[in-house]
């Protein structure tokens, strides 16, 4: 099972990372560009850091980080909408079920009706840590008195390096939940009553989630607060990122 899920996930993922680092990059091309407009090559000699990161607030709203939200969107939309139907088709090569290939058709509105939020929530979360980057990055330079250009190359420098470690984990964790979102509505839809957590059984699954190996509930039910399936968008992040562990589906607690 968990081999079938690498086989299916994988080639999505390395997508998603491509798209992703892509974004990244034309957005920190438009922050850079914003940020010197409104700097106007000015250079203080330091200020206090109270009034640096008043200064940096001010900037960080010129630079309007949030309108790129739907650029997102627009450009992961169907990275995720193919998340949701490799996890119907991993619901359906799992259980042997007679769908054939078209049981998205069946769950695809109940899944888009989640995606519209989740896709828009994750987007802001993902552009909040740019915000706060940014923000430190400008912070630091107007303290130390920097110029407008050795704060924008630290900002390129310390953005594009991030960016790449954060294209890996986003895109990981984004199809796993995805797939898995997926996974679990053509579960309920089908008509299944229990569900088994399967971890990936190694070294690299969290604490929380061994406890969790092997574990039955009804389809209804949270195997623990918030948690209904792997990458459930109710939980934490540390209880979703990088996660890789499956449901198998039931009709009976025993099966």
């Amino acid at each position: 099972m968990l081999n079938m899920y690498d086989k299916l996930s994988r080639p999505l993922e390395r997508k998603f990372k491509n798209k992703i680092y892509k974004l990244f990059m034309e957005q920190l091309k438009n922050i850079i560009l914003r940020f010197k407009a409104i700097m106007n090559d000015t250079k203080d000699n330091g200020i206090s850091e109270e009034d640096a990161r008043k200064r940096a607030d001010e900037i960080i709203k010129q630079l309007k980080i949030e309108e790129g939200v739907q650029t997102f969107m627009v450009a992961l939309l169907p990275e995720w909408i193919n998340a949701g139907k490799i996890g119907s088709q991993l619901f359906e090569q799992i259980h042997g079920t007679s769908t054939e290939g078209k049981l998205f058709g069946i769950i695809k509105e109940d899944f888009l009706l989640w995606l519209n939020t989740y896709g828009g929530n994750q987007i802001k979360l993902i552009n909040q840590t740019t915000k706060e980057i940014t923000r430190e990055v400008i912070t630091d330079g107007l303290i130390n008195g920097v110029s407008t250009d050795e704060i924008a190359n630290t900002l390129a420098k310390k953005i594009t390096d991030y960016s790449k470690k954060r294209a890996v984990l986003i895109a990981e964790t984004e199809i796993h939940n995805t797939i898995m979102r997926g996974n679990d509505i053509s579960a309920i839809k089908s008509g299944f009553k229990y569900k088994k957590w399967i971890s990936s059984r190694d070294s690299a699954v969290r604490p929380s989630h061994q406890a969790l190996d092997g574990k039955v509930v009804k389809i209804d039910e949270d195997f623990k607060p918030g948690l209904a399936y792997p990458g459930d968008s109710r939980a934490p992040a540390k209880e979703v990122c990088r996660c890789r562990c499956v449901i198998k589906y039931q009709m009976s607690e025993k099966d």
